[in-house]
């Protein structure tokens, strides 16, 4: 079994302080969404995840198989190799690339290159787009196809988890919902735990299991779909701070 627990987690940038005391858990297989709007936060907690912002106080800790390892001052390529991957906000891709070669990219990880055939055909078999535009080069295709291969980017390494920053940026509604639909359909059908950070919470809510509300860079509300239904009214006062 794998567990991400974030405990007490404090983080900014210089004097500036962006997170206080911020303490979540991802249990294996959950779909878990971090709700926000923009500038609470989001992004910094995931960056402190992977490693790129180190945190004032608190840690990181992955539970993996009745033993713990604290993640918290490891550099990111430390923590990819443990089992951990992000789909960035933006999704950062290498325009000039090929698709295929995006995918290689991330798949010459020292831990995984020997399967770097096989990873390609499970990105392939989960994203049959992908396969068609292998040889396309990856600044030419729409927004909603890059963030396709942004997702396949990530599982190249094999991760255990997987957090996904702000899938919905640049994107028009319906396409942020067939994304959204599709890094569903790829937990429940892989059984892979997503922590996703996003502010289209009405999409996001409806297919998260639970869901953390990230307001003035403090946690202010828990949601849990499986307690019953999450009044949108009341998420939209506890994304305010006023709930």
């Amino acid at each position: 079994m794998n567990r991400l627990i974030i405990e007490n987690l404090s983080a900014g940038y210089g004097a500036v302080s962006v997170l206080h005391q911020v303490s979540i858990e991802v249990s294996e297989g959950e779909f878990v969404a971090l709700l926000g709007t923009n500038g609470n936060g989001k992004s910094t907690l995931l960056n402190c995840i992977m490693g790129f912002i180190k945190p004032t106080s608190g840690r990181i800790v992955l539970e993996h198989d009745g033993r713990t390892l604290d993640l918290t001052a490891m550099p990111p390529h430390e923590i990819v190799r443990r089992g951990l991957s992000m789909v960035p906000e933006g999704r950062r891709l290498v325009p000039s690339l090929s698709v295929e070669d995006n995918l290689k990219l991330a798949g010459s990880n020292p831990v995984v290159r020997d399967r770097l055939n096989e990873n390609l055909a499970y990105c392939y078999r989960t994203f049959p787009l992908l396969l068609e535009r292998k040889t396309q080069l990856a600044g030419t295709m729409s927004g909603g196809q890059q963030q396709l291969l942004a997702i396949a980017r990530s599982l190249m390494t094999v991760p255990k988890i997987v957090v996904v920053d702000e899938p919905s940026v640049g994107l028009a509604p319906i396409v942020v919902s067939q994304v959204i639909e599709a890094i569903q359909t790829l937990q429940r059908e892989s059984n892979l735990t997503i922590l996703m950070a996003e502010q289209s919470f009405l999409q996001t809510i409806d297919v998260a299991s639970r869901a953390y509300i990230l307001a003035h860079g403090r946690i202010a509300r828990h949601f849990d779909s499986n307690a019953g239904t999450i009044d949108q009214e009341e998420i939209r006062r506890a994304l305010l701070g006023a709930g």
